[in-house]
């Protein structure tokens, strides 16, 4: 597990596309798709040091929020500044938008909706840093 430790950027500008998913009966949450389906929640590689911008869609029906975190269970968690809206300001349905940082310490983390409960239905990705 990675510590959130920074690191200055390396130069390298990197960029991923995440939309948040819900199936239609509520019970599968995922990112590109709800959990268990072909192509939910991809492995996202980077290198210490990149600068990286991830967009972010919400095509669903819920608010959600985004954040990197190095304990999936742990909303508050956020590493890096990677945070896009908040719990208590969520995204809504149809919005869109960009969160920019730089990827710090090597290490496993987690990209989550950081609202509650939403991680554990299915909205955590792997975020590694190589």
């Amino acid at each position: 597990m990675g510590t959130g430790g920074t690191v200055p950027p390396n130069g390298n500008k990197v960029g991923f596309a995440l939309s948040f998913d819900i199936s239609p009966d509520f019970a599968a949450y995922g990112f590109n798709g709800t959990r268990g389906s072909s192509g939910a929640n991809p492995d996202i590689r980077v290198h210490s040091g990149d600068t990286v911008t991830i967009h972010l869609s919400n095509p669903s029906k819920s608010f959600h929020a985004f954040g990197i975190v190095t304990d999936p269970d742990n909303p508050n968690a956020v590493v890096w500044n990677s945070a896009f809206k908040t719990a208590d300001n969520p995204m809504k349905p149809g919005d869109n938008g960009d969160v920019t940082f730089v990827a710090g310490t090597l290490g496993l983390y987690h990209y989550i909706c950081t609202v509650s409960g939403h991680a554990t239905l299915g909205m955590d990705g792997n975020f590694i840093v190589k």
